[in-house]
C-alpha cells in the first residue's frame, strides 16, 4: 500500500480484474483497465473498458491471489491523480511503444516521463460516484455541494474570501438505497477538496452515542466525535435521536454534537441518515440541528431495470456469467419482493446475488465432484423466486 488511496485503488482493482482471469500477475495492461473502468465519464467507460478488457491475456487458472507486476507498479506510480489517469489513457499507445513493459508482470522497466500534477483530486472520486447504478438526483445535488467547497477554495487560497457553507447533511430514503455508500465517498470528497483535513469515516447509531447512565451521554458522544476527527460522522436512523420526552439522554447527546458541529466546522462534519418524515422531525427538533443542517438530499427507490444493473454488476465484478433467462428470473423475483412491506432495495438485491451464488455451489456438488467450470455460470434455476422481501433485510456494508 502507499500513502496514496488512489494508487491504492487503482492497484487493488488491477489485481482483482487479474483474480477474476486467473492470472497469476496484475500487469500494466489490468492496471490501464482499472484506471479506465475508474476515471472515464460514465458515458464512455464500459466502453473503453471493454476495447482495454479485449487486450487482455486469455483467462488462466491460477486461484492464487495475484501480485502487482512491476510494469503494473510502474504505471501505478506515474498515476498520482485523476488527472494523470487522463493524460495515460489519452496516450495509451505507450503500452505498445514499450515505456511500460507488458509481460508477465516481473520485468523492470524504464520510468515514464514525470508528470505534474496534484495528488489525489475530486475527479477521480466524482467518477466513483457517477459509476454508482441510478442515485441521478443525489449525484446531481453532491456535485453542487462539491463544486461549493472547490470554489471556496480556490478564493482562500488567492487570498480571498470564501462564503460560509455547512458540510453537513441529510440524507433521506429507504433502507438499501445507497446511502452508506454515498456518504464514505462523501468524506473522500470533503478530504480532497481539502474542506476537511481528513478522510476518517464512522458509521453511528443511537445506542454509540448515548450512554445507560445520567452524565455519561456527553463524554460518550465526545468520544465518538473525537475518533473521527477529521472526517465525517455517519449517524443511521438518526431519528431514534429525536427525544421523546424531557430528561431524554438523547437531549445531551444532540447538545454535545451540535456544539462540536460548531465548535469543529473544519474538521468535523455530521451526515444523518433516515427515513423522509422522521428526519424532518429529528431536524425541527432542536433550533441548533435546523440552523446547521441546511442540505437535505433524497435517495429514491431503485426501478427494477437499476436492481437487475446491480445484480448483473456483482456477477461482472466476479467473472462470473449469467446464463440465458437468469436476468429474467432476477426481474421476476425484484418485482415480487417489490411490492411487499419491507422491501431492500439493493440490500435485497445483494442478498438475491449471495443467495443465487450459493446455489450455484450446492448445485456444483451434488455430484460429489466440483469443477472451476460449473462455478463460472449462474443458472436460472440458481435464482430463488418468491423469498418475499425478507431477503436482504439484515444489514450488509456498503448500500
Amino acid at each position: 500500500m502507499t500513502n496514496n488511496s488512489f494508487q491504492d485503488l487503482i492497484a487493488s482493482r488491477a489485481i482483482s480484474i487479474a483474480k477474476q482471469l486467473g492470472h497469476e500477475h496484475a500487469s500494466a495492461r489490468h492496471a490501464m483497465v482499472a484506471i479506465a473502468e475508474t476515471v472515464l465519464d460514465v458515458e464512455i467507460r464500459y466502453e473503453r473498458g471493454k476495447l482495454l478488457r479485449a487486450e487482455l491475456p486469455p483467462r488462466g487458472d491460477s486461484i492464487k491471489i495475484p501480485t502487482l507486476g512491476k510494469d503494473a507498479e510502474k504505471l501505478v506510480a506515474d498515476c498520482p491523480d485523476a488527472r494523470a489517469a487522463l493524460v495515460l489513457l489519452g496516450d495509451s499507445e505507450e503500452l505498445q511503444r514499450g515505456q511500460y513493459a507488458v509481460s508477465d508482470g516481473t520485468e523492470d522497466v524504464s520510468k515514464p516521463a514525470e508528470i505534474n500534477a496534484k495528488p489525489l483530486e475530486s475527479g477521480a472520486l466524482l467518477a466513483e460516484l457517477d459509476a454508482l447504478i441510478g442515485l441521478k438526483s443525489v449525484k446531481q445535488q453532491l456535485r453542487k455541494v462539491i463544486s461549493v467547497v472547490e470554489a471556496n477554495r480556490i478564493r482562500t487560497e488567492a487570498g480571498n474570501k470564501s462564503v460560509p457553507q455547512s458540510l453537513h447533511l441529510v440524507f433521506t430514503g429507504n433502507p438499501g438505497t445507497g446511502k452508506t455508500t454515498v456518504a464514505r465517498l462523501v468524506a473522500q470528497l470533503y478530504s480532497s477538496t481539502g474542506a476537511l483535513k481528513g478522510n476518517k469515516f464512522k458509521e453511528a447509531t443511537r445506542a454509540d452515542l448515548i450512554a445507560q447512565y445520567v452524565g455519561h451521554t456527553a463524554q460518550q458522544t465526545e468520544r465518538v466525535i473525537k475518533s473521527v476527527t477529521p472526517g465525517v460522522l455517519f449517524i443511521d436512523e438518526a431519528y431514534s435521536l429525536t427525544p421523546s420526552h424531557h430528561g431524554d439522554f438523547a437531549e445531551e447527546c444532540i447538545a454535545t454534537m451540535v456544539k462540536s458541529m460548531e465548535d469543529h466546522r473544519n474538521e468535523f462534519a455530521v451526515i444523518a441518515a433516515g427515513y423522509k418524515e422522521e428526519m424532518s422531525t429529528f431536524v425541527n427538533s432542536n433550533p441548533g440541528l435546523r440552523s446547521r443542517f441546511q442540505t437535505f438530499i433524497h435517495f429514491d427507490d431503485y426501478n427494477t431495470n437499476e436492481l437487475l444493473e446491480i445484480y448483473q454488476r456483482f456477477a461482472l465484478d466476479t467473472g462470473i456469467k449469467l446464463a440465458n433467462g437468469v436476468s429474467a428470473r432476477v426481474a421476476e423475483a425484484i418485482n415480487d419482493a417489490a411490492n411487499q412491506h419491507g422491501f431492500g432495495n439493493a440490500r435485497f438485491v445483494r442478498a438475491l446475488w449471495e443467495e443465487s451464488y450459493a446455489n450455484m455451489a450446492v448445485r456444483a456438488a451434488e455430484d460429489g465432484v466440483t469443477t472451476r467450470e460449473e462455478l463460472e455460470e449462474i443458472q436460472p434455476g440458481d435464482v430463488p423466486v418468491g423469498g418475499g422481501p425478507t431477503i436482504g433485510l439484515k444489514r450488509k456494508i456498503g448500500f
